[in-house]
């Protein structure tokens, strides 16, 4: 039997959670991604006028906006998430998964498949309280790449320089299908998208007093130089995917475990490189 540590304030995390049975975090092995995400606010929390409409990334100098970008796509995943706002928490969430198949099924993190969404088609028959729920749970297209913002801007209104920036922009609702377009022109002409810039910019849109925006995205430059560096990011977005997936099936097992439900391991392996959506997110959030 091994002796019991001491422990004192110099020890480190990783062994006090092993000593005490503490899940450590896991990020890929790697720093976190900065995320990509669209301004729809005309000022900031300080009050400062920031530019609406536009791409922005929070940097540790500051918030970078701009109204262009160049995106150059590595990795395309899809993934479920359920988060309760009013609760202020993430409920559950999905494997990042490979495809959107109809009738093929996608685990989460709390034992059940794509967090609970059930198909547009199929919601007519749910209580009010089961609609409601609906709500919350949104399908994103998670798109892994570099980022290249055009005439860049910090919330004072300074020119700044952002440029092949590795970002995740978690694209739902409106933003989910527009970059659908010139992936497809790409595929149909056997280009990989990881060898092309994507010119994106923002298109204002209102249903009512909601006011949101829509990217509209092109193919540009290219076919680019895939450098040293670049085969460095894509592995480093691999690793993060496989990581993420590893810990949501782990946590997907243990859920099958406590509610005492038999788990068919070959089911749960294939499901990783599928998954099911045959209802796309709502179309009005972005």
């Amino acid at each position: 039997m091994e002796s019991l540590p001491t422990v004192t304030n110099n020890t480190t995390f990783e062994q006090i959670a092993s000593l005490i049975g503490q899940d450590v975090p896991t990020n890929g092995g790697g720093p976190s991604i900065n995320l990509l995400k669209i301004n729809r606010d005309n000022e900031d929390d300080n009050g400062r006028s920031i530019p609406a409409g536009s791409f922005f990334v929070n940097l540790p100098e500051g918030t970078v906006y701009a109204k262009t970008i160049k995106f150059q796509l590595f990795m395309q995943r899809y993934q479920y998430m359920h988060y309760d706002a009013e609760a202020n928490e993430m409920v559950s969430k999905s494997i990042l998964a490979k495809n959107l198949y109809p009738q093929t099924e996608i685990p989460d993190t709390i034992g059940t498949m794509r967090c609970g969404s059930v198909p547009a088609a199929q919601r007519d028959s749910l209580s009010a309280e089961q609609a409601l729920k609906q709500k919350d749970i949104k399908c994103f297209r998670m798109l892994y790449g570099k980022v290249t913002f055009n005439d860049a801007v910090d919330a004072e209104g300074k020119s700044v320089e952002v440029a092949n920036l590795p970002v995740l922009w978690r694209a739902r609702g409106s933003n989910f299908m527009p970059i659908s377009k010139p992936l497809d022109a790409l595929s149909a002409q056997k280009k990989p998208f990881i060898f092309f810039n994507l010119n994106a910019s923002l298109n204002r849109q209102k249903n009512g007093g909601l006011v949101y925006y829509v990217s509209d995205l092109s193919i540009g430059d290219g076919p680019l130089d895939f450098t040293e560096d670049d085969q460095e990011l894509l592995k480093f977005f691999d690793e993060n995917i496989n990581s993420e997936n590893k810990q949501v099936m782990a946590d997907y097992d243990k859920a099958l475990r406590m509610s005492g439900d038999i788990i068919d391991a070959d089911s749960v392996d294939a499901s990783i490189d599928s998954a099911l959506n045959d209802d796309l997110p709502e179309s009005l959030t972005a």
